[in-house]
């Protein structure tokens, strides 16, 4: 992720870029850590923000920088699939990472592909909308893999996620 984030900074060094995380696995955590470690930092949202300190950390996503002290501000905004409904971030927003696969499922269940698919779906929908400043939206997924490069648990899921048929599902394009 870090060197995801470099490389995109690199290119456009007043961009800012979406990091999606499951939040139920303490992914969000894991990426905070991990941008602040790099010197990169990050924005969060906590449990602990007031609505209005919410609405004003997703704000300086939302738009371009005014001031200096926007300017001095992270680059990256850490959110958890949680968040994905309802966020217009496209004006400013143009690179987004999936850290985590989706995976609601318990155990040995298999989860729900479907509403799994449709909530990745719905985070990439808040950077990419019609209409929008930027011609392309770049979305990096961040994949686990074995010692030896071989699949782990990350790349089924993704398998899953990503299948043609269950997207077709999730956006209803049978009806």
């Amino acid at each position: 992720m870090i060197e995801i984030c470099n490389g995109i900074l690199e290119k456009d060094p007043k961009t800012k870029i979406v990091v999606f995380t499951d939040g139920r696995i303490g992914a969000g955590e894991a990426a905070r850590d991990a941008l602040v470690k790099s010197g990169l930092g990050c924005t969060c949202l906590d449990r602990e923000d007031s609505v209005e300190e919410t609405n004003k950390k997703i704000a300086w996503y939302q738009y371009g920088d005014a001031t200096e002290e926007d300017k001095r501000r992270p680059r990256v905004l850490v959110l958890h699939f949680a968040h994905a409904a309802g966020l217009n971030l496209q004006t400013e927003c143009y690179n987004m990472i999936l850290f985590t696969p989706l995976y609601i499922g318990a155990g040995g269940t298999s989860g729900d592909a479907v509403a799994d698919a449709s909530t990745e779906l719905q985070a990439i929908g808040r950077v990419y909308r019609p209409g929008q400043p930027q011609p392309f939206v770049f979305v990096y997924r961040i994949e686990v893999k074995g010692p030896a490069n071989e699949e782990c648990f990350d790349g089924q899921l993704i398998r899953r996620n990503t299948d043609k048929e269950t997207i077709d599902m999730a956006i209803n394009s049978g009806e």
